[in-house]
């Protein structure tokens, strides 16, 4: 097995939609940290951010700033966390205590690029899918968006609350709206979701109706989900050119 890492691993083309399968300590959220800060880079423009919604179920992801203006470190919003990550500078909580537009508006009038929702419990999800379809479909195409969604699978628990972001894997593309969606079990994501995804990176999956249902995105038959913390990479548009079809490893300084 040969591991290389071209740039374009990690450089999604334009309103892509991608999707990231694996075991837990695979490395699967690391990478789709990577993915979105690197998609961020790449299509922001000075006037014009790329606009990010992390919808984080686990939760695992620290914002830096309250709407108040205070940092998260100062209201102690995250106290009772584990270390979690920090990956996404100038981001705000979306806290819910006003109409979801009128809180993403002040988050971008601040300057703010990164909108964080929480779901702590599964009471929150229905929350977390609202505000995922605010920003979906109360801004146009003219600013470059982004949808992070850290575990996809416990939005199809309810299909009503994953209809958002089936939407947003059919027509994001239309809306210059870009998908990074990750899940430990891919199984429970329904089939006309994986279909519409354009890549896909897959991480160690040890359940066969996982791997099984994987094989659904178009893959080449005979491919295995590799070990550690190396990933196969195969993209619809690129097919059997590199670096689609390959395995590959993310080595962090």
């Amino acid at each position: 097995m040969s591991m290389e890492l071209a740039t374009n691993v990690l450089v999604l083309p334009k309103a892509s939609r991608a999707f990231l399968v694996g075991e837990t300590g695979t490395g699967k959220s690391t990478l789709a940290e990577v993915l979105a800060l690197e998609y961020q880079k790449a299509y922001n423009l000075k006037k014009k951010l790329v606009r990010t919604l992390v919808c984080d179920t686990k939760p695992r992801f620290h914002a830096e700033w309250e709407l108040n203006g205070f940092s998260t470190k100062t209201t102690g919003r995250y106290r009772k966390w584990g270390i979690g990550s920090k990956a996404f500078a100038n981001s705000y909580v979306v806290p819910g205590n006003q109409r979801v537009k009128t809180e993403l508006d002040y988050i971008w009038s601040l300057g703010g690029q990164t909108a964080i929702v929480h779901a702590e419990r599964t009471a929150d999800l229905p929350y977390v899918s609202a505000v995922a379809s605010t920003f979906f479909d109360a801004y146009g195409a003219s600013v470059p968006r982004l949808v992070f969604v850290d575990e996809l699978a416990d939005f199809f628990r309810h299909p009503a609350l994953g209809d958002i972001f089936m939407r947003i894997a059919r027509t994001g593309r239309e809306r210059n709206c870009a998908l990074i969606a990750c899940s430990q079990r891919p199984r429970k994501i329904p089939t006309e979701v994986i279909t519409e995804l354009k890549r896909l990176y897959m991480f160690s999956l040890s359940y066969k109706d996982d791997i099984k249902h994987v094989y659904e995105f178009g893959i080449p038959q005979g491919i295995i989900a590799p070990q550690g913390h190396a990933f196969y990479l195969y993209d619809k548009e690129l097919k059997l050119n590199f670096p689609s079809n390959a395995y590959h490893e993310l080595e962090l300084k």
